[in-house]
């Protein structure tokens, strides 16, 4: 009677479940009072290339060799494709146990119920840089750990370049003399420069503000570059790229994670690595992008254990260090990293930039729902066109800020 009473409540929570948002019975994983052991297979997704690549399959090479009974794969899978492919699989129940994706997804995965959240007493995240935490949490909760950070710099031919500019001004002065200046120019990639005219995105306690004066600053001065003959403004990153790499252009505003395969492409020694200019004593500020890693839903318990355990690894100081020195694109996340400075000059730029970078809360990139962006780009390509001034393209950006944070108050 017993057994048959048992079976019956099952079966009633199953039919519960099926009735119900799946969610609304899902749990988030205990991880603390369980131990994975070291036996499983584990499939990764990453988007490394080149030297990156190299450098991440050396470090699942040391877990390997800690844990031979444990199959690791590891597959490259393109950034553009990442995010929909592990939904599309995940939701068939397959798909990596561990993806390493942009931050910005984590939304659009959890809403999708295929990343699990993660329990704060199984993570140590006091161990990672603060710009980072606001990456990995959504409503308060924990989806990701954060893995490596990418941040806008200045790439420059040091062959052309003895003295590389700390100035948009100086910037100016060197082309004047022939000096070629290859800008990523939208939205996003050019918001850097509203750093160096004073503007802040985000207010003292982590608000959304918009920058209007310092942006309709630095438009103006955008606007008069993009008709220089030696300035050029452009959203395609690769044509700017490729045209660095043969020496087309003599500065380019490059990001942390092209650094690899700039320095395997140009010839030896030629890449020059500096912060972005500034301008009037402010410091660019560029916007931070966070690599995580995620954990798959459709995954076993003991999966996500292990994938978990892997996670914690991949972000350990010893495996951080190696990663940011070996490849010398990547910032390590987690505080307790450390890097000789005077054996890797590279890593000294991008560690410097990236403690003057912007990092946009996820729960803002969540309630926003590409909106700004999507203005910002339209406006930002009209100003230059010439269709409109650049104070009235700052008013208007101005108004959709006010009117998004208007609704988010209204809807807590």
């Amino acid at each position: 009677m017993l057994k048959m009473h048992g079976c019956k409540i099952i079966q009633i929570f199953f039919i519960i479940c099926l009735t119900l948002d799946l969610n609304s019975c899902y749990q988030k994983p205990d991880f603390t009072n369980q131990q994975a052991g070291n036996k499983g297979n584990i499939l990764i997704w990453h988007s490394f290339t080149n030297n990156d690549a190299q450098v991440f399959e050396s470090i699942l090479n040391e877990y390997r060799t800690i844990h031979p009974n444990l199959r690791l794969v590891s597959e490259y899978v393109s950034e553009k494709n990442m995010s929909s492919q592990f939904a599309e699989q995940s939701q068939s129940g397959f798909g990596p146990d561990l993806a390493i994706i942009w931050y910005s997804h984590i939304y659009e995965l959890s809403q999708k119920s295929i990343i699990i959240e993660l329990d704060s007493k199984s993570i140590n995240l006091s161990q990672y840089l603060p710009v980072t935490l606001n990456h990995i949490k959504l409503n308060n909760k924990i989806y990701a750990l954060p893995f490596s950070i990418d941040v806008q710099v200045l790439c420059y031919d040091k062959n052309k370049i003895k003295n590389p500019a700390k100035t948009w001004s100086e910037i100016v002065q060197q082309t004047k003399t022939g000096i070629k200046v290859g800008i990523t120019s939208d939205f996003i990639s050019s918001f850097w420069g509203v750093g160096s005219m004073g503007g802040k995105l985000l207010d003292k306690q982590g608000n959304l503000e918009f920058p209007k004066l310092a942006w309709s600053q630095w438009l103006g001065i955008l606007q008069k570059a993009n008709i220089e003959p030696h300035t050029i403004l452009s959203e395609e990153k690769e044509l700017l790229r490729n045209a660095f790499i043969k020496g087309e252009l003599d500065y380019y505003t490059c990001e942390s994670i092209e650094i690899s395969e700039l320095k395997n492409k140009l010839p030896k020694n030629n890449l020059g690595v500096t912060v972005l200019p500034g301008e009037n004593s402010q410091t660019a500020k560029p916007l931070i992008d966070t690599e995580v890693i995620v954990l798959n839903k459709a995954s076993s318990l003991k999966q996500q254990q292990l994938a978990l355990q892997i996670a914690n690894f991949l972000t350990n100081h010893e495996q951080q260090e190696k990663f940011a020195v070996q490849a010398e694109s990547q910032i390590p996340t987690n505080i307790e990293s450390q890097v000789d400075y005077r054996l890797s000059p590279i890593q000294a730029i991008l560690l410097k930039q990236a403690q003057e970078g912007v990092s946009i809360p996820l729960d803002i990139i969540s309630k926003t729902k590409g909106r700004i962006t999507k203005r910002g780009n339209e406006l930002y390509h009209q100003v230059l066109a010439g269709e409109i001034t650049a104070d009235e393209a700052a008013d208007e950006m101005n108004k959709l800020v006010n009117l998004i944070n208007q609704e988010n108050r209204a809807n807590k």
